[in-house]
């Protein structure tokens, strides 16, 4: 961890005195995926937080939609919920392999179009709206993590006023790790802190 990563991580997540300039760590923030808790932390205000909460309020609105869709089904949200506030980029979702198929219609039946489809996963847009429906996570059409069993440690929680179905916080950091080693390849601030706090949490 080089020594503007510990800065955001004292800054963001310990309440550290902001030792650099704030440009330099607010792109540095966005690098790390936790830009959102960085703004939140410092309460800066201005566009950029703006532009930030307007996404988050976008993808909070979706997971809203896609949990009372998707009540029955056997599914999980996955890297949404994290330690740190962050946006992202697209709404993940694991189904059970059965059920993808009259799931993704469910979707498409909400305006959504189908931009990309694998043996393991259909990515649907409406406009900037990103949903990926997985059965696995791949690279290269290789199973990366058996998903499926995943399945086996969805929860239910709250998530901005929904009840929601993520995976259990040790499972969340299990697939946190396995997409920074083998499918992202970057470990960002946000993976680092999930796993760290996460991992150890299974009872």
């Amino acid at each position: 961890m080089n020594s503007l990563t510990k800065e955001l991580l004292n800054v963001a997540v310990y309440g550290a005195e902001l030792n650099v300039n704030l440009a330099i760590l607010l792109s540095h923030a966005r690098k790390n995926k936790i830009l959102l808790h960085l703004l939140r932390a410092l309460n800066i205000q201005g566009s950029i937080r703006k532009q930030q909460e307007s996404a988050m309020s976008k993808v909070i609105e979706v997971v809203q939609i896609l949990s009372k869709l998707l009540k029955g089904y056997d599914y999980a949200f996955f890297k949404l919920i994290k330690p740190l506030s962050y946006v992202p980029a697209d709404v993940d979702l694991l189904v059970d392999a059965s059920q993808a198929r009259s799931a993704a219609r469910e979707i498409l039946g909400l305006g959504y179009t189908i931009a990309v489809k694998d043996p393991y996963c259909i990515t649907l847009t409406r406009g900037d709206s990103i949903i990926d429906l997985y059965i696995h996570a791949s690279l290269g059409e290789v199973i990366i993590i058996n998903d499926q069993r995943l399945l086996e440690y969805s929860c239910t929680t709250e998530f901005n006023g929904a009840e929601i179905r993520p995976m259990e916080d040790y499972a969340e950091a299990l697939v946190v790790a396995s997409y920074a080693l083998y499918k992202e390849r970057i470990y960002t601030l946000n993976d680092y802190f999930t796993v760290e706090k996460w991992t150890y949490k299974k009872p």
